[in-house]
């Protein structure tokens, strides 16, 4: 008979680990998660309290059901995909015509950018244009005065001249 090995086997038991040692890590967590937490309720609080806006800057509005228009900023690139993604470094507000995935033909406005940026530049610009062909204006009415008096001039010249011919004759 073949004899096991009970006899050598010795069952060795884990030491029992203290409650303390067991427990302090979980413990150690939840103190320094809530420690934390109340330091940023904290500096929330203060914050919040500190921040205030006054009434006649805020800018109220009633809202309606209508197109979407989306505060943006667009250079004019548009990559098609299936969301349209817009590209710029100018600041500006779109209004999209096409949904994505709705088929476009080539000259359908897909959509409309409004910038107060650049619509005060082309204010300015066509002021100044306003401006300079004003005086571009005053200019040629300037040379056409001058062409007048150099024309008296040469006339008045001219009568002088036949005068002073007729004097030769005469003497």
């Amino acid at each position: 008979m073949i004899q096991g090995t009970e006899l050598q086997d010795k069952i060795m038991q884990r030491p029992a680990r203290s409650r303390l040692r067991r427990f302090l890590p979980t413990v150690a967590i939840l103190t320094i998660v809530i420690m934390l937490s109340l330091a940023l309720f904290k500096t929330m609080a203060n914050n919040g309290a500190s921040m205030v806006v006054a009434r006649n800057t805020l800018q109220f509005a009633t809202v309606q059901r209508g197109d979407l228009v989306r505060d943006i900023a667009v250079q004019g690139r548009i990559v098609a995909a299936n969301a349209p993604t817009l590209y710029s470094q100018e600041t500006g507000q779109v209004q999209l015509f096409k949904q994505p995935g709705e088929a476009v033909n080539q000259g359908d406005i897909v959509a409309t950018i409004t910038s107060p940026a650049l619509q005060n530049d082309l204010q300015q610009q066509q002021a100044m244009l306003s401006g300079m062909t004003s005086e571009a204006e005053r200019a040629v009415l300037s040379a056409r005065e001058q062409q007048l008096d150099i024309e008296q001039v040469l006339n008045n010249a001219q009568v002088n001249l036949l005068a002073a011919r007729r004097e030769l004759q005469r003497a």
